[in-house]
């Protein structure tokens, strides 16, 4: 694997890591801390990309995205690979959280039925949630959460701010789906969908 830095912009790109940390989905805390991780594995930098260290998740599972508030909380979504005794482990949602900026996290359980695909942390304890057929909220930390049924399977969203925020994804049928761009402006509470010849 194989971890690129760039300091001018993307201008120019230098390889800072070449070994076997996880590759998949990276996030950053702020411009020195940052996790990179996929299906149980999670690698670390504290010094900005120039070196990375391998720690172990709490659990085997499939990350699709991740999030932080800020340098210290974050999450991280997917889904299950099973957890012998877990309430839904059979294709399940999954969610995580750190509270000191990646080094150790913690399993939330969602009671989400569905596979989460994306995920945006608003603040410390708000986090929007998107998946299939699913859009789904917390706004105590993941104690709680809450569900709207909009077609669809949602793989990236995104807030401009704590209100107004955009999901994309596929809403039609079969393996190749419609896209479709569904936006908010109450934080989540109700989507619109915007209706492009996509």
């Amino acid at each position: 694997r194989i971890v690129w830095k760039t300091t001018d912009g993307g201008q120019s790109w230098v390889q800072k890591v070449r070994n076997s940390i996880a590759d998949g989905i990276m996030a950053f805390a702020n411009q020195d801390t940052g996790v990179i991780f996929s299906s149980g594995r999670l690698a670390r930098t504290t010094d900005a990309g120039e070196t990375w260290n391998e720690i172990i998740p709490p659990s085997d599972v499939v990350k699709n995205d991740a999030s932080f508030a800020d340098s210290k909380v974050g999450y991280a979504v997917g889904n299950l690979t099973g957890i012998p005794g877990h309430p839904t482990w059979s294709d399940a949602a999954y969610c995580q959280k750190t509270s000191d900026g990646g080094a150790t996290w913690t399993q939330l359980y969602t009671g989400i039925s569905s596979l989460l695909e994306c995920c945006q942390a608003l603040d410390k304890k708000t986090l929007i949630t998107g998946g299939d057929s699913k859009i789904s909220r917390t706004f105590d930390g993941g104690s709680t959460w809450l569900q709207d049924t909009v077609l669809g399977f949602f793989k990236s969203i995104s807030f401009s701010n704590k209100a107004n925020g955009l999901i994309v994804g596929g809403d039609g049928p079969g393996s190749k789906p419609f896209g479709v761009i569904y936006s908010t402006t109450d934080t989540g509470k109700t989507w619109i969908k915007q209706f492009l010849p996509n």
